[in-house]
């Protein structure tokens, strides 16, 4: 159950949050602090908007405010963070043996937790294949299905010389997967991974978006059970995890983008 407070010893009255809640929770007043419409309170998306937004901290939702100040960047500086994050972030296919711990892959996956879902349900779960030899084998799961049913036969070639094509040999196989009653899993799924594949990067860690295991995730049921899926969830994305082999030291170019104003 939702609970909303406010602080009226804190509330300076400003009527932001009254603003930004997508769905009226709150309603104005113009000389006291804004009210928490009790039947309103039962649809709420627990967003967050209003807590966010309150400079002085005196809204909290399910009994928390905000975690802490506000981080200030200088002109643009968060930005410029970005840009070289996605610039420079690159598909990686060649690993290092190493093994990353599993306290910075939960560093990454904890933060996903801010990004957006559909009526902010946040139905996406996380699955790790931590162990590389477990990672191995699901590669050679998906070879084997491959290959009974003819498709893309260069990749089984491949697996028969000790190229995996699968999964590249990375040390980790990271899962995003829903209950199959989920509003929108496959946009949730890929925000959440997208978010986790970024500040991978910024971590110094390798990614790699891992296609063809996907594809044969959905038409295979024992490969999601082979990875501890539950029986009512799928996947929905699947994304390689390791230490680059090899470092890049430049950015390529891109083509412009067509932009269509109106």
């Amino acid at each position: 159950m939702t609970t909303l407070n406010i602080d009226k010893t804190k509330c300076k009255k400003c009527n932001q949050c009254t603003y930004v809640c997508p769905l009226n929770i709150l309603r104005r007043k113009d000389s006291t602090s804004p009210e928490v419409d009790a039947i309103r309170l039962e649809q709420c998306l627990e967003c967050g908007h209003c807590v966010a937004v309150c400079e002085t901290q005196a809204i909290s939702l399910n009994n928390k405010n905000t975690a802490g100040k506000w981080i200030k960047f200088a002109d643009n500086a968060s930005f410029n963070i970005l840009s070289n994050i996605v610039q420079t972030r690159r598909s990686i296919r060649n690993y290092k043996e190493d093994i990353i711990p599993k306290e910075d892959i939960n560093k990454l996956i904890q933060l996903t937790k801010w990004m957006p879902t559909a009526r902010n349900m946040c139905p996406v779960n996380w699955t790790v294949i931590h162990d590389q030899k477990k990672v191995n084998q699901l590669s050679e799961m998906v070879v084997k299905l491959f290959e009974e049913n003819n498709i893309l036969p260069e990749i089984v070639t491949a697996w028969s010389k000790g190229v995996d094509i699968i999964n590249r040999g990375a040390p980790h196989l990271v899962l995003c997967h829903t209950k199959q009653d989920a509003m929108m899993p496959e946009i949730d799924s890929a925000i959440a991974m997208t978010a986790f594949d970024l500040s991978a990067a910024s971590m110094g860690y390798g990614t790699c978006w891992a296609g063809f295991f996907m594809m044969a995730a959905k038409d295979e049921p024992e490969i999601a059970k082979a990875c501890g899926i539950p029986e009512d969830e799928e996947i929905h994305a699947a994304m390689m995890l390791g230490v680059p082999k090899f470092k890049y030291k430049n950015i390529p170019n891109r083509a412009g983008l067509d932009i269509n104003w109106q």
